[in-house]
């Protein structure tokens, strides 16, 4: 059996159930989902997402139905890990799941860099950790872009869809919301208006007639202080799964700093479509590496490319 603690809203979800599933392809093993840290946090965007999704069959557990030892491990490494030191958190997990994968924890939290776990030879399996890269579940991308489909998707969203998807469409993402609390935004609202409206400039130069399909957790300041070149279409009021199947018809994609704006494009099965991502993915010792694919161009705060990969 494989036991997924998980954790977080839809992006984070979605990276770890991913994960667990290229596992569960390997193991053959049933898979069981402990959604007990998403139940405690009591909001209404803290769900178990999975359930609006035709995902692989799965047992939900609570945190006392599996193995106490490799429980109580996992509880002591969380204690014991370092709290702020980014590097050092980097290093202690880097030592400990080397270990700790040989009796069946699967345990990184770091996600400054892709891990390669390697002798998975346990029959039972504890997985905790965000898993942010592709390359973690790079094997299943078709599976995944088949299982991960809403299972209900409004007639009007489905008008909406076609449309998306048979027009060359960017999918702009702007991330807001708690980014830009006090705690919070130095370290992570990176991207700027210029940011935005570079990156639209720069894929409109290429395709004039692109419809601008813009999401965000604030389009009233978007439609404010972004100033964009018709088309626009902003989106429309939805429930979340629906809202990124509709981000995901689109041909291009101008990233937020977000997983839930990664997504998008993952799902996306339009070829050469054009990624643009912000090139510092937050303001920190060691931000992410491999959350990034080396087909993306990376633009900055000013609005420049820093790297463009053919």
């Amino acid at each position: 059996m494989i036991y997924l603690v998980m954790c977080g809203r839809l992006g984070n979800q979605l990276f770890q159930y991913s994960f667990a599933r290229q596992i569960q392809s390997i193991t053959g093993q049933e898979l069981a989902i402990d959604f007990t840290a998403i139940n405690n946090v009591n909001k209404s965007d803290w769900r178990n997402y999975l359930e609006e999704y035709n995902v692989s069959e799965y047992r939900i557990v609570g945190k006392n139905d599996y193995f106490p030892i490799q429980r109580i491990v996992y509880r002591l490494l969380r204690m014991i890990r370092p709290r702020k030191d980014e590097k050092k958190q980097y290093i202690f997990d880097e030592i400990v799941s080397k270990v700790l994968v040989r009796y069946g924890i699967i345990y990184y939290e770091s996600n400054y860099q892709y891990h390669k776990f390697i002798n998975i030879k346990s029959r039972d399996i504890i997985i905790r950790g965000w898993f942010e890269s592709e390359k973690y579940f790079e094997n299943i991308s078709h599976i995944l872009k088949t299982e991960l489909i809403p299972k209900n998707i409004s007639e009007k969203n489905r008008r909406l869809a076609d449309k998306l998807k048979h027009s060359q469409s960017i999918c702009l993402t702007v991330r807001r919301g708690n980014f830009t609390s006090e705690n919070l935004r130095d370290k992570f609202l990176v991207c700027t208006q210029k940011y935005y409206s570079s990156a639209i400039e720069y894929i409109k130069k290429l395709y004039p007639e692109s419809i601008v399909y813009v999401c965000s957790d604030d389009i009233e300041w978007c439609r404010r202080e972004l100033n964009l070149p018709d088309p626009v279409i902003y989106e429309p009021s939805n429930e979340v799964t629906e809202k990124l199947y509709l981000m995901s018809q689109c041909e291009h994609f101008v990233l937020s700093n977000s997983t839930f704006s990664w997504w998008a494009q993952y799902l996306s099965f339009r070829t050469g479509n054009i990624v643009i991502a912000p090139s510092q993915w937050r303001n920190s010792k060691l931000p992410p590496k491999d959350i990034y694919s080396d087909k993306w161009i990376l633009m900055d705060a000013t609005g420049k490319i820093q790297k463009f990969t053919k």
